[in-house]
This record gives C-alpha cells, sequence and structure tokens, in this order.
C-alpha cells in the first residue's frame, strides 16, 4: 500500500524488514523482487533521472537474476531490467537479449512472454525493423484474443501500417478493434 501511495521510505523499510526477520521464508524472493521495482519506482519518480542511482539499480536487478538463474521468478526481473536498459541506459542490444530470454524461458507466465514481445518489437521499431516488428505484435494479437493485450498489440500494428503507408490495413485493423470495443461494452 505505501508503495502504491509513493511512500518509497515505508515501503522500503517494510521490505528491508521482511527481508532481514525472513531470510528463509517462502516470501523472501518476492520480498527482493518487490523491493527493486519500489527503488525503481522512487529513482524513476524523482526529475532528473540521476543515471548513477539508475546503474545502481540495474546492478542489484543483475545480482538478483544471478541468485535467481532460470527459476520462474526470474522472468519478471528480466522484464524489468530490460526497461531500465531500454529507456534509462540507452543499452536496447543488451534489453533486446533480457526481452528474448523472457520470450524463451519455458516456465514465464504467457501474458509475461506476450508483453515482453510487445516491448521487443517497439525495440525493433527503434532499429528500423518495422517487419519483425509486426511479426510479434500479430504473434501475441493471436495468443491474446480477446484480451486487453492483444488489442493493444493490433493496434500497435495498424499504426505501424498507418505510418508504413498501408491506409487500407490500418483501417481493417481499427476496424476488428471497434468491434471488439463495441461488442465488450454493449
Amino acid at each position: 500500500i505505501a508503495q502504491q501511495n509513493k511512500d518509497y521510505e515505508s515501503a522500503l523499510a517494510g521490505y528491508d524488514y521482511v527481508l532481514k526477520e525472513y531470510r528463509d521464508g517462502p516470501l523472501y524472493n518476492a520480498a527482493r523482487q518487490r523491493r527493486l521495482a519500489a527503488r525503481e519506482d522512487q529513482v524513476r519518480g524523482t526529475y532528473p533521472v540521476d543515471l548513477a542511482q539508475v546503474r545502481a539499480l540495474a546492478t542489484e536487478y543483475e545480482q538478483l537474476l544471478t541468485e535467481l538463474g532460470r527459476a520462474p521468478e526470474a522472468a519478471p526481473v528480466r522484464r524489468r531490467l530490460a526497461d531500465l536498459y531500454a529507456f534509462q541506459l540507452g543499452d536496447r542490444t543488451k534489453a533486446m537479449g533480457l526481452l528474448q530470454a523472457v520470450i524463451d524461458q519455458p516456465q514465464a507466465p504467457a501474458n509475461l512472454v506476450d508483453d515482453a514481445k510487445l516491448a521487443l518489437g517497439d525495440l525493433y521499431l527503434l532499429r528500423a525493423e518495422p517487419w519483425e516488428a509486426t511479426l510479434l505484435y500479430s504473434q501475441v494479437e493471436k495468443t491474446e484474443k480477446e484480451a486487453p493485450l492483444g488489442y493493444e498489440a493490433k493496434l500497435r500494428n495498424a499504426r505501424l501500417s498507418y505510418f508504413a503507408g498501408d491506409f487500407k490495413l490500418a483501417q481493417s485493423h481499427l476496424d476488428i478493434l471497434k468491434e471488439a470495443t463495441t461488442r465488450e461494452i454493449a
């Protein structure tokens, strides 16, 4: 609750308490991940963003990944670290490798894999590789047909078609989205 209310000091103190007192408990890894998420929110919420703090946070994420290995709990950590590398530290290649690791991880949750595909598609767009991006967006559209993530993928594909100059394809994507949203409202 403290983290949601942007009271990061209280949230960090709570997570530190759990980490100190329940080192062998079942929630230890979850507390570590949430503590890092709270620190990330705190760092991103300050202006201007201090790159030294972002690098320190990335180092903490890397240490956690080393400890978790290929465990299923490592997938969300990789996803968050990829965002840090892509948009805060400017290392898109490393971010793409982390996202691909999430996609390739056998026990990763399906919605997290699809979210990683969307982010990887965005990074391909930044590298001027629209065909790779549309391929990933289409995969998410197919696996998340009636879910908000699938609609987001369809919207990104429509936007990509529009900016590529394929207005008819973009319009067909938008018509499908329009029908899906009106069906859900009714």
